[in-house]
């Protein structure tokens, strides 16, 4: 069984109108909910073997953090086509990760990052709160066999409840 734990980059800061999207940095709150998420996966025994990110700066280091506050730290494969593109070429890099990391955190951005966690479930879970996660499962033994409507919830944590 593969698990995707699908999580929206932590509380950004709009301070800095010098910089571009991509360069955006976290907000302090950003960065306190992204170890209060890791904490939440670390209390639930999940240890992602691979993290894929986004390579704009705020889901870069919400990855980083989350990595660096987990019992093992997973490596990471950035790519920039998380970054503001559709919930098709979010399958696709999907179904190109190694079947040997059974379970795979993704770090992205909306809007895209919601329409993606909702079709891979058929689920109307509506827009995902930054740094939130959406833990799905699939009944596959290889991740480029998955599809839309494959994946079933197990769980749906926000930072806001942890607080």
């Amino acid at each position: 069984m593969l698990e995707l734990i699908i999580t929206r980059h932590a509380k950004s800061s709009w301070n800095h109108p010098e910089l571009t999207d991509y360069e955006r940095p976290l907000k302090k709150r950003g960065r306190q909910d992204a170890q209060r998420m890791a904490d939440w996966l670390n209390k639930q025994g999940l240890k992602p073997e691979r993290i894929v990110t986004s390579g704009a700066y705020r889901a870069v280091k919400t990855a980083e953090i989350i990595a660096k506050h987990l019992k093992r730290k997973p490596p990471f494969k950035l790519t920039d086509k998380l970054y503001f593109s559709s919930s098709k070429t979010h399958l696709e890099v999907l179904r190109k990760c190694r079947d040997a990391d059974e379970c795979i955190l993704m770090v992205g951005h909306n809007p895209v990052i919601s329409s993606f966690a909702e079709k891979l479930c058929n689920e109307g879970l509506g827009e995902i709160p930054t740094c939130a996660m959406v833990r799905i499962q699939f009944k596959k033994k290889h991740w480029k066999d998955i599809q839309f409507g494959d994946g079933k919830v197990i769980a749906y944590q926000t930072p806001k409840k942890l607080r």
